[in-house]
């Protein structure tokens, strides 16, 4: 009996199953038959077994023809572009019809697709995504759902103030260097507003169409290729800035300053046809180094201080004796200073140098009133010596001045006629002539007395008698390139 009642409540159930199953299996098909497929999304919005009718309500609910469109449009004010924005209902460019239509015809292609077979698939794929808690397949549209009159639209743009002709036309431009001063910098970029108008409604309709309700003309223009913050640009101006602010002064002998600043080097500048700068050092460091040597060269006039014996004499000198500037020194400490990448101090003082070779350190002096003769080598006193120089009294001075060595010999005889009109002969061992007949050399018959005052009653002809040891030392010193100063 048992086993009786078994099978029958078995078979009960399978009967109540078999029914549940029908129906939710009828379920399935009906709701795939009359509405969007599961898994149908249009335009980013699930419209997962609705109905057209439905489709459409939730599209005017949400995305109705209230739905505010915001135009973005670039106004020039001298050479600044502003945004400004403009807001306006849908409703003044929608055609409503074209949403439903739209839809429809999605509908209405889904329903082509389907056959006679898909009774028998409508009831697992049901199953299966209510498992799964999400959709076996999907279907996505992306479908223009607004129709757009062009003309209003076009209206609408046109009366915009960055379409209007009043309003200036910027070209977009990229950031540059200028020289602003004594300095560079760069010059910002310039997004400009010049935009086509056709270009501007097509775009405008495009954003519509994607349901992109923020349309922004600036996305429409010509963006620079270079900006202000391009990093070529900055370490070229960063570079040359850091030279320009280097200050180097130049402290000639008598204190006078010579700066080379900004104010100068901003004119070696070049600049190529990228519009990055670079010096033009070579030419232009030359034409500066010539300014200073010009201005060390007149800070040393005719005059000098010679050191002569114990004391200092300020004498004329002619140009060949000046010392001259160490121009190669100079211009390597410049290099140095200005180029060097270890030296990052802004400011420098230099004291220019002189060339050595040039330098009056090397000379023989003879001072009438004191009755000496000094030499000196390379600034070493090798001779102090006392002499007897020309007569005053009978009108035989010596010639003051700057001379040079005609000649030296050995063993000579000096020969002239004397005041009383006799002719003389007078045997020397050393004769230095330096200006025509007048020159340096031993006087033995002076016997010992030479210096004091002699020469204003009792001198030479004009010659320098100097005592035969002094004389000799002088000889073997003298030579045709050492100066000879004859001071009073």
């Amino acid at each position: 009996m048992l086993s009786r009642f078994l099978k029958a409540l078995l078979a009960v159930l399978i009967v109540m199953a078999m029914i549940v199953v029908a129906a939710n299996w009828v379920k399935a098909d009906s709701l795939t038959r009359d509405r969007f497929n599961s898994g149908t999304v249009i335009n980013g919005t699930d419209c997962s077994l609705m109905t057209v009718e439905e489709a459409n309500s939730m599209f005017a609910a949400n995305r109705g023809l209230n739905r505010e469109v915001t135009f973005t449009t670039l106004v020039a004010d001298g050479s600044v572009v502003s945004k400004l924005d403009y807001a306006v209902k849908l409703q003044e460019f929608d055609v409503e019809e074209q949403r439903l239509a739209a839809l429809e015809k999605i509908y209405n292609e889904q329903q082509q697709a389907k056959n006679k077979y898909d009774f028998f698939v409508a009831g697992p794929k049901l199953i299966i995504e209510t498992l799964k808690k999400e959709p076996f397949e999907r279907f996505e549209y992306n479908e223009y759902l607004y129709g757009i009159d062009r003309e209003k639209l076009v209206d609408y743009i046109g009366k915009l103030p960055g379409f209007l002709e009043s309003n200036k036309k910027l070209e977009t431009t990229d950031a540059y260097i200028v020289l602003e001063g004594n300095h560079l910098k760069i010059v910002p970029e310039i997004v400009g507003n010049d935009i086509d108008f056709e270009q501007a409604v097509n775009y405008a309709l495009k954003c519509l169409e994607e349901e992109n309700f923020n349309i922004d003309f600036s996305n429409l223009v010509e963006q620079p290729k270079i900006t202000k913050d391009n990093e070529v640009l900055v370490e070229n101006v960063n570079s040359i800035n850091k030279y320009l602010s280097k200050v180097i002064t130049f402290q000639l002998i008598d204190g006078t300053e010579v700066t080379l600043d900004s104010s100068i080097t901003k004119d070696w500048l070049v600049q190529d046809e990228n519009g990055l700068f670079s010096f033009e050092f070579d030419d232009n460091i030359d034409a500066f180094v010539d300014k200073i040597e010009q201005m060390a060269n007149s800070i040393i006039t005719n005059s000098m201080s010679l050191a002569i014996g114990d004391t200092y004499r300020t004498v004329t000198i002619p140009n060949n004796l000046r010392p001259k500037l160490n121009r190669e020194k100079l211009l390597q400490t410049i290099r140095e200073l200005f180029f060097d990448k270890d030296k990052n101090e802004d400011l420098y003082i230099v004291a220019p140098e002189y060339d050595e070779n040039t330098i009056l350190n090397t000379y023989i002096a003879l001072s009438i009133e004191k009755q000496t003769v000094w030499a000196y080598d390379n600034g070493v006193l090798i001779l102090e010596a006392d002499c007897v120089t020309g007569d005053v009294a009978r009108g035989h001075s010596t010639p003051t001045g700057i001379y040079y060595l005609t000649y030296k010999t050995k063993d000579a005889t000096l020969r002239g006629i004397n005041d009383a009109g006799y002719e003389y002969a007078s045997f020397v061992s050393f004769w230095m002539p330096f200006n025509g007949g007048i020159g340096f050399h031993d006087a033995s018959w002076r016997n010992g007395n030479f210096g004091g005052d002699l020469y204003k009653t009792d001198g030479s002809l004009g010659c320098v008698n100097m005592r035969h040891d002094d004389a000799e030392v002088l000889y073997n010193f003298i030579n045709s390139e050492i100066p000879i100063f004859v001071l009073d």
